[in-house]
């Protein structure tokens, strides 16, 4: 290795959130609390990675050759290397979840819970186009809770869900 720290970077991350619930208590069979909500992520991963220095060179195992084994870059045709010295990227993501769920007390110790939520991911490149759109994500959710000595002095409960986590800006 000949001068400078090695890996560098300049990374940038930021994410803005809002999130609403509307809730409605009706009695019907015992008491419901439904709830309506809806969240939405904007996120933004900027990037400038290089390599300090100059070349780094890696000995064969038979001593023979060296070789240099770091720098970005790509190949414009057979055995024609193009090195960059800086590589970046910028990335955005958008994401919306909308869900209804149902909170059913049908008896004092016995809730009920249930629900589905729908989710969606666009992530856009650097110059602004989709590259990825996840738009379909249905996610059923049920559950119980039970409270045998009707009290709160004790918790018996269950859930099923299915969950959608978001694809990362650094792919």
């Amino acid at each position: 290795l000949l001068g400078g720290p090695d890996f560098l970077s300049d990374e940038t991350l930021e994410r803005i959130g809002a999130r609403t619930v509307l809730s409605w208590l009706p009695e019907a069979a015992g008491t419901h609390v439904i709830k309506l909500g809806a969240d939405f992520d904007y996120m933004t991963y900027q990037i400038d990675k290089a390599y300090s220095g100059g070349i780094r060179y890696r000995e064969s195992l038979g001593g023979g050759s060296f070789t240099d084994i770091r720098g970005f870059g790509f190949l414009q045709g057979p055995d024609d290397e193009v090195p960059l010295a800086l590589v970046g990227s910028d990335v955005n993501s958008a994401s919306l979840g909308i869900f209804l769920q149902d909170s059913w007390t049908l008896t004092k110790g016995f809730t009920a819970n249930l629900g589905v939520r729908w989710d969606a991911q666009w992530i856009q490149n650097d110059a602004g186009e989709t590259i990825i759109a996840l738009a379909n994500q249905w996610s059923p959710r049920v559950g119980f809770v039970w409270d045998p000595t009707t009290d709160g002095g004790a918790k018996i409960y269950a859930n099923l869900a299915l969950f959608y986590e978001s694809v990362p800006l650094d792919v």
